[in-house]
């Protein structure tokens, strides 16, 4: 099998979404976003216990206009424009996501559909949106046959 440099596959948009990753992937992941001139945003879910905190960090990570309703309503319109980015390419790491998903699984999984949802209209777009979360090394290893 044939596997494409991290640094190609992420200019590819048809290829982009939403994907699991181990926290010893991130860097890789920001050094190749860097070779491509995306927008690299790393947020850090250990200490986010709320949708609040959630969204305040995504507002952070992500240089949200003040405008920002801090609502999952926001949150999918923001992501759908981001021009104040000045990037047709953006990559958004979530380190520590099992926090979040343990303690907020509802809104975890908003989150992701949300994710998703950018990640499908940026594509039509033809601009790559990808995000990933981090979960522990454990959890890929029990998944290995």
């Amino acid at each position: 099998m044939n596997e494409i440099p991290l640094e190609d596959l992420l200019t590819q948009a048809e290829n982009a979404g939403v994907f699991f990753v181990t926290g010893s992937d991130l860097e890789a992941i920001e050094l190749a976003a860097q070779h491509n001139d995306a927008y690299f945003s790393a947020i850090d879910l250990q200490n986010c216990h709320s949708k609040t905190q959630l969204l305040e960090a995504l507002s952070e990570g992500l240089n949200f206009p003040p405008s920002f309703g801090k609502n999952w309503d926001a949150l999918a319109d923001y992501l759908s424009d981001l021009s104040w980015l000045g990037s047709e390419a953006f990559v958004i790491c979530f380190a520590n996501s099992q926090h979040y998903r343990d303690t907020q699984e509802e809104d975890f999984k908003t989150l992701i559909e949300i994710l998703e949802e950018a990640s499908a209209n940026w594509s039509e777009q033809e601009s790559p949106f990808w995000a990933f979360l981090s979960l522990p090394d454990e959890e890929f290893e029990q998944m290995q046959v």
